[in-house]
């Protein structure tokens, strides 16, 4: 109704009433970062020491670590693929807030079982309990580099594991990938095979232009990825099926 609308149109007068004076009241000098100083080092470690077909899992929930923000934006900054749980900021009961899953947690041996069977090469961690764990089984994880945020008071020494025995991205044959926004190109430098499997989760959208024929390959380990025939194509190109 017209009040309504009218009420709330004061009550927003009256909020910048009583903030803008706050806001436009803050002079004192203060630093700027368009990128903040741990997030260029943190994403120049990734660059440099994350091989191009391995992955980056995030132990645990993310939430407000590793530079004070969801962590969706970091594998763009540092060119290499990530795994986590809450890449962004997901409603509770929508995800769960830790990773890996806890099927694989409570599985023994589970938790390095399901890295490597994702392509994961490197896993970092902030909380004691996963940091704990990696350094308590070292034939497994290997420690590499620990980093820490001057800026935060909590959550801000953060631990970087080498994975031993990473599989790289595919789960059959070999090639190079590359995924961007809703694509994955698979590409084979010589004679393309008869089929392969890539280390990316199954969703029956997935098409490519024939002749190349898309398949699901179920591991049997809980995992079902993208099978690829390419009949003879050296680069395809895999994409989502648009629902319109």
């Amino acid at each position: 109704s017209g009040s309504m609308v009218q009420s709330i149109l004061i009550a927003l007068l009256v909020c910048s009433l009583v903030n803008a004076p706050k806001f436009y009241g803050g002079r004192d000098e203060i630093s700027y970062y368009g990128i903040r100083p741990i997030i260029q080092e943190f994403t120049s470690w990734i660059n440099e020491n994350v091989p191009e077909d391995g992955r980056l899992v995030f132990a645990g929930p993310s939430v407000h670590a590793y530079g004070r923000g969801h962590t969706a934006y970091l594998p763009l900054l540092s060119g290499r693929e990530m795994m986590g749980c809450d890449y962004y900021g997901f409603p509770p009961g929508m995800v769960e807030y830790d990773y890996p899953p806890r099927a694989t947690r409570n599985m023994p041996g589970g938790i390095h079982r399901f890295m490597t069977l994702h392509g994961a090469s490197h896993v970092i961690a902030y909380e004691q309990r996963y940091i704990d764990y990696f350094r308590s089984e070292p034939e497994l994880f290997e420690e590499d580099i620990t980093l820490t945020d001057p800026a935060e008071s909590k959550n801000n020494v953060y631990v970087i594991f080498r994975i031993t025995g990473a599989e790289g991205r595919f789960y059959e044959g070999s090639g190079k990938v590359k995924a961007t926004f809703n694509k994955i190109n698979v590409s084979f430098e010589n004679a393309p095979p008869e089929r392969v499997v890539v280390r990316y989760n199954w969703n029956d959208r997935f098409e490519a232009k024939p002749p190349v024929r898309l398949f699901p390959f179920d591991t049997g380990e809980g995992a079902i990825f993208i099978g690829v025939e390419p009949n003879g194509v050296k680069d395809v190109c895999i994409r989502y099926r648009s629902k319109f």
